[in-house]
């Protein structure tokens, strides 16, 4: 059975990205605020690391899916510049993180 990580399986395309998986027999686990297997906010480069690094100490991972994300739709110039790091930390840290902690594994 491939084993699964994935962010962003709460709702929209990730939630589907998980049943279609689940349905075809892959083990899911997943990273997030709510119900996951590995509770975390994606904001946070520094636990994050640490999260997921002691979940690979018990874990396989096969597959990794990052469909974790979000806009900002509104002018620059109104912008917050506290939202623009939120969206680099999901939309690009995140990843990047998960991505290097995942290939340490392979």
């Amino acid at each position: 059975m491939k084993s699964v990580l994935m962010t962003g399986a709460s709702g929209g395309i990730g939630s589907a990205i998980k049943e279609l998986l689940l349905e075809n027999g892959y083990k899911v686990s997943t990273i997030g605020r709510g119900d996951a297997q590995i509770v975390c906010d994606l904001k946070d480069s520094k636990l994050l690391a640490k999260e997921v690094e002691k979940w690979l100490k018990t874990n396989a991972v096969d597959i990794l899916i990052n469909a974790a994300g979000f806009g900002l739709f509104d002018p620059l110039e109104s912008t917050k510049p506290e939202k623009i790091d939120e969206l680099i930390s999901v939309n690009l840290t995140a990843p990047i993180t998960l991505s290097h902690l995942c290939l340490k594994k392979f």
